[in-house]
């Protein structure tokens, strides 16, 4: 079972990451600090490209 609770965390992450790679940061600096895998950010690199 997901937390409600987790997936919003998760989201905010996510959304943080997205402005960070839309001002062109590096994706270590970014995992880093959002603690999101290397995978996901990536994912969301390649989302911003389309």
């Amino acid at each position: 079972m997901v937390s409600i609770h987790g997936d919003g965390v998760r989201e905010g992450k996510q959304e943080i990451a997205k402005k960070m790679l839309k001002r062109g940061m590096d994706i270590e600096l970014i995992i880093e600090i959002t603690e999101l895998s290397k995978e996901e950010v990536k994912r969301l690199k390649d989302e911003l490209k389309n």
